[in-house]
């Protein structure tokens, strides 16, 4: 990817390997994916994790530079991928360690810059550490678990949604928006609903969808016509593959249904108006076969 879009990508290890550079950057001048690849197979995760050295050293390279990057509109990416606390082995205690990491992390704050970390551990106290550091920070962070736990997080507040593993990937690496990065903290909004299909399918397919706030049934109809269109993913939550949207729990949590009754209602008024037979039209039918959980209770 970063060949294609011809964007610099530079990859450090935390602990020198010693059999291999412990620094290596992609870009279009001949540095390849297979010649990461090949040093990366020769070398093994080991010893502490002095992330807080590796943190400040890349302040140094990004601040001299940030008034330049700001001008052109431009953000760094930092993803930080990790299977444990930022121990160092220059303090005398683990705390010590932390708090030195937390204090290189804020002197990131200002800078123009986007960072993830990819937790490569379920270690709970591990978790617990990065998963708090949000709350501590002035910085534009994203903290990812795992495939499956990431799901986990995104189900509970959007079940409508399966977290497939392309989002996934591109949130590893580094890609930003804010529908993105809310996902897994709460349910998004209705208004939210439209961009956050524009970043999933892309702007020509979801170009027809209206506005859900503006016309809800319309904008149902048009995502279950773009989904008959798209390959099913894989659903970590439920074990099996199913749309990207189930559009029984995106009418569960959006739908207006004292709205749809209402135009149920109109429907039936209308008909028996016209005629004293008691048949319902094609439109109401289409309504009650579409939404037929709105009828429950009226």
């Amino acid at each position: 990817m970063s060949q294609l879009l011809g964007s610099k990508t530079h990859f450090r290890l935390l602990n020198d390997p010693k059999v291999v550079p412990q620094k290596f950057t992609i870009d279009n001048n001949g540095s390849t994916y297979n010649q990461l690849l090949s040093n990366l197979s020769k070398t093994v995760p080991m010893g502490l994790t002095p992330t807080a050295d590796h943190i400040q050293e890349l302040e140094n390279i990004i601040r001299p530079i940030a008034p330049s990057m700001e001008s052109m509109g431009q953000r760094a990416v930092i993803v930080l991928a990790t299977d444990g606390l930022p121990i160092s082995g220059k303090h005398s205690s683990t705390e010590e360690d932390m708090q030195e990491f937390v204090r290189a992390m804020r002197s990131l704050e200002g800078l123009p810059i986007w960072v993830v970390i990819r937790l490569c551990t379920d270690e709970q106290d591990v978790v617990d550490f990065y998963g708090k550091l949000d709350r501590q920070l002035n910085l534009s962070l994203d903290v990812l678990d795992d495939f499956e736990g990431e799901a986990k997080e995104v189900y509970e507040h959007n079940k409508w949604l399966t977290y497939g593993l392309p989002i996934h990937r591109i949130r590893e690496l580094g890609f930003h928006d804010h529908v993105f990065d809310l996902i897994d903290k709460r349910p998004l909004e209705k208004e939210e609903l439209k961009h956050f299909l524009f970043l999933l399918f892309g702007e020509e397919k979801s170009d027809s969808i209206p506005d859900p706030s503006a016309d809800w049934y319309g904008f149902v109809k048009e995502v279950e016509k773009l989904l008959e269109g798209e390959k099913r993913q894989w659903n970590p939550v439920k074990k099996k593959v199913t749309s990207w949207i189930d559009i029984k729990e995106l009418k569960k949590k959006y739908g207006n249904k004292m709205s749809m009754i209402n135009r149920v209602g109109k429907s039936f008024s209308m008909r028996r108006k016209k005629s004293s037979s008691g048949s319902i039209s094609a439109n109401t039918m289409e309504l009650i076969q579409n939404e037929p959980d709105l009828l429950e209770g009226v």
